[in-house]
C-alpha cells in the first residue's frame, strides 16, 4: 500500500537497483571530491531528492542551495 501511495513502481525500483549496482569506485571518488570542496565553506550539507530539497526551500526560503553532485 505504501508503495502505491508514494508512486514507487517496479520500474522505479529497478532503475534505482541498476544505478546502485552500476556505481563504480570512480563515482565514489568524484562524490568524495565534491564533498571535500564543500566542507570548508561552513555550510550545511543535505542529501535528498530534488523534491525534498524544493519542499525544504519553500518552508525556509533561501536556506538551501541545490548543488547536484551526482548525475
Amino acid at each position: 500500500m505504501l508503495r502505491h501511495l508514494t508512486g514507487d513502481t517496479d520500474e522505479v525500483r529497478q532503475k534505482m537497483r541498476e544505478e546502485v549496482l552500476e556505481t563504480t569506485p570512480d563515482d565514489f571518488r568524484a562524490f568524495s571530491r565534491a564533498l571535500n570542496q564543500l566542507k570548508d565553506k561552513d555550510i550545511v550539507k543535505v542529501m535528498g531528492s530534488p523534491a525534498a530539497i524544493e519542499h525544504a526551500n519553500k518552508a525556509r526560503p533561501g536556506w538551501l542551495t541545490l548543488v547536484k553532485i551526482l548525475w
